[in-house]
């Protein structure tokens, strides 16, 4: 199904992007994935069938560093030439306190790994995908219901913002790709 097709999967190694690495992968897909952690890579390699595990290769650093994307880019280019799709499935989830109780340094260390990492991802590897490819921004549903987000900190707001932030990149890249907003209820992950 996706045989010949380099697709780029941030955020790859979390509960929900290791899910969309494994389907790309045993469909067929070279997988790139982005990660701080090669923990985390062998981890979420360890879901993907065997003999499928080829399919994957790991990219390592921060993808709101925007050295370290720019990196990524390079080797990208260096190696596949260009993307024939991109998932963004950034971030996580988070339940703490109410928004008038958090720190602002939990505020900022949560919008750097939510909202920015969306951005400068976006920024730095978007121009590698083909035309007519797909980029798809996953978020969950707390993005778009408050009383579902209840104690979330900033998970909404970001997760609201990652959501305009794909409306605006699809009218922007309009007759170049196409890009999709996929949100996301509770998912039954293995972790």
């Amino acid at each position: 199904m996706y045989e010949g097709k380099v697709i780029l999967v941030a955020g790859g190694t979390g509960a929900v992007g290791e899910g969309i690495v494994k389907y790309l992968a045993e469909n067929g897909a070279t997988v790139l994935v982005p990660t701080r952690s090669e923990d985390k890579a062998l981890d979420a390699l360890g879901y993907v069938d065997q003999p499928y595990r080829k399919n994957v290769f790991y990219l390592f650093g921060d993808m709101s560093d925007e050295a370290d994307a720019q990196k990524m880019h390079d080797v990208i280019v260096d190696h596949f030439e260009q993307l024939d799709g991109m998932v963004s499935s950034l971030g996580g989830w988070w339940q703490g306190a109410a928004l008038t109780d958090i720190t602002k340094a939990e505020w900022e260390e949560l919008m750097q790994g939510l909202l920015t990492a969306h951005f400068v991802a976006s920024k730095t590897l978007m121009p590698l995908l083909r035309q007519g490819s797909n980029y798809t921004f996953i978020s969950g549903v707390s993005a778009e219901d408050a009383a579902f987000s209840k104690y979330s900190g900033p998970v909404a707001p970001a997760g609201a913002a990652v959501l305009m932030l794909s409306e605006l990149y699809a009218v922007e890249m309009a007759g170049r790709f196409n890009v999709n907003a996929l949100v996301l209820g509770p998912v039954n992950t293995r972790v």
